[in-house]
């Protein structure tokens, strides 16, 4: 099984991860959802994430665009980027992050591989 964050302790349940890359500045961790627990993996997630650290679901509804929650000095923000332009990240709560994410958490499930459809970024170590 592909390395998961050192600073997730636990493998949330039905996080399916498949990969991880260090791209230089960043170590990006590719996984998937299984059909029907996206969100408590999402919330399992999101309990854990530190400073510096960001998770996207592709937007169902547009399949040029990722959906992102980053977790920063001032909390969780939230954001949706689009192919070519890199939105704005405005303050969400931890209820607002997983109602943002959950939608293509879901969508991620039901049309990409088992271990594909969504991705943590860890801008802090690369490993």
């Amino acid at each position: 099984m592909p390395a998961l964050p050192r600073w997730l302790p636990v493998k949330p349940f039905g996080l399916e991860p498949s990969s991880a890359r260090d791209a230089g500045t960043c170590t990006i961790f590719v996984f998937g959802f299984v059909r029907g627990h996206e969100r408590e993996t999402i919330e399992g997630v999101l309990s854990s994430m530190p400073t510096g650290t960001e998770i996207g679901v592709p937007d169902p509804s547009n399949g040029d665009c990722i959906l992102e929650v980053r977790r920063s000095n001032a909390g969780l923000e939230a954001k949706r980027g689009c192919h070519g332009a890199a939105g704005t990240w405005r303050s969400v709560t931890n209820r607002e992050a997983l109602d943002w994410l959950h939608p293509g958490a879901v969508h991620a499930s039901r049309t990409s591989k088992p271990g594909f459809g969504a991705t943590l970024t860890d801008y802090n170590v690369t490993q």
